[in-house]
Parts: structure tokens; C-alpha cells; sequence
């Protein structure tokens, strides 16, 4: 679990990274904003899922069944928007 842990700022860092690349320099402030809203938001809604899929199915099962979801997601993610497996930014 400990090293569980640094997955988060990982997460969230590579995320704010691709939001300024991808989204025009104008937008930067109001993406941030909503995703932060949305991230910090939706936390304990998602907080009380995982602790009802662990208390039904075990921890073990709720984690691991979270992290596949995850992956699930990551994938769909780049096979929707393969523009995103190319690291090209317009910057100027």
C-alpha cells in the first residue's frame, strides 16, 4: 500500500500536464478549475463505493477490481483519442 501511495501524484501531475499540451493556452484556468472540482468532488462519492465493493467483496477484490477499472479506462481512453499517444503540441 505504501507504494500504492505515489500513484496519485503521478496521476495527477500527468494529467495537468496533458491539459496544458492539449487544451488551448485561453482555457488552461477554467480546465484546471473543473478538474479540480471534478477530481476533488467526486472523491468521496467514490470513497463510498470502494468501501461498499470492500466490505461486500474484501478489500483485496475492491482494490484490484478498481485498478483493473482503471486500466479499462486508460485504455478506451487512447484507442478513443489516439492523438493522445502522440506527444505533438502546437505551443507558440
Amino acid at each position: 500500500m505504501f507504494f500504492a501511495a505515489f500513484g496519485q501524484p503521478i496521476v495527477m501531475a500527468t494529467s495537468k500536464a496533458l491539459l496544458q499540451i492539449l487544451a488551448p493556452q485561453t482555457m488552461w484556468a477554467r480546465l484546471l478549475g473543473l478538474q479540480g472540482m471534478v477530481t476533488f468532488g467526486l472523491q468521496p462519492f467514490a470513497s463510498v463505493a470502494i468501501g461498499y465493493a470492500a466490505e461486500v467483496f474484501g478489500a483485496p477484490a475492491a482494490v484490484r477490481t478498481n485498478g483493473l477499472l482503471m486500466l479499462l479506462g486508460a485504455a478506451v481512453l487512447l484507442l478513443a483519442r489516439p492523438d493522445l499517444r502522440r506527444w505533438e503540441t502546437q505551443m507558440g
